[in-house]
């Protein structure tokens, strides 16, 4: 996969001299080869890997530290802390600029990685949009809302976030917008079109 172009010997000794210049640059290894595979060693710290973390399930206690907000203040806000965190390393897709058309089996994993974290990222939203409505935090619901639009206009349990009865009762008449005027709209071909 890497090196296609190159003879065999050639891109054996390119992985070499790349991974020499990786050793001088961070002054360790940082990458395992084992067997026709490469991976970060587990010292490397990557956005991905502490974006996992934050948002593992297990580690969150999900339902156990949502049946407790509200009621213990500490709780909700580690698990806010925590959702915050994660979703702030979420900047878009994963290797986005990155395409390997000559190959065709890293392309279906990096495809598969995509969703697998997109989907993560809205979990992550919406269970931090839960948490601000179960404690009442409805300019955080607002400001998460909006964000989450505008990298996702179609998602709907962000646009009945928006839209929610305890979120228009509470909202000031004064700074209110109505919701209504954020949903995207489709053309005849089917693409969003936001005004």
């Amino acid at each position: 996969m890497l090196w296609a172009e190159s003879a065999a010997e050639a891109a054996r000794k390119n992985l070499r001299n790349t991974f020499w210049m990786l050793r001088k640059l961070f002054g360790s290894e940082i990458i395992a080869a084992q067997t026709g595979r490469l991976a970060l060693l587990p010292h490397v710290q990557v956005d991905v890997r502490a974006f996992e973390d934050l948002t593992n399930t297990r580690r969150l206690a999900i339902p156990g530290a949502l049946a407790h907000l509200g009621t213990d203040a500490d709780t909700s806000q580690a698990l806010i802390d925590r959702l915050h965190t994660a979703i702030t390393l979420y900047r878009g897709p994963l290797l986005h600029d990155l395409s390997l058309s000559e190959a065709p089996e890293f392309e279906t994993w990096m495809t598969a990685e995509r969703e697998r974290l997109r989907q993560r990222y809205i979990q992550a939203q919406q269970t931090l949009l839960q948490t601000y409505r179960v404690t009442g935090n409805w300019p955080a619901i607002s400001t998460l809302a909006q964000q989450a639009l505008q990298h996702d206009p179609l998602q709907e349990s962000i646009h009945r976030a928006l839209t929610s009865k305890d979120w228009l009762f509470s909202s000031s008449f004064g700074t209110f917008i109505s919701p209504w005027n954020r949903v995207p709209r489709i053309d005849r071909v089917g693409t969003p079109m936001l005004f």
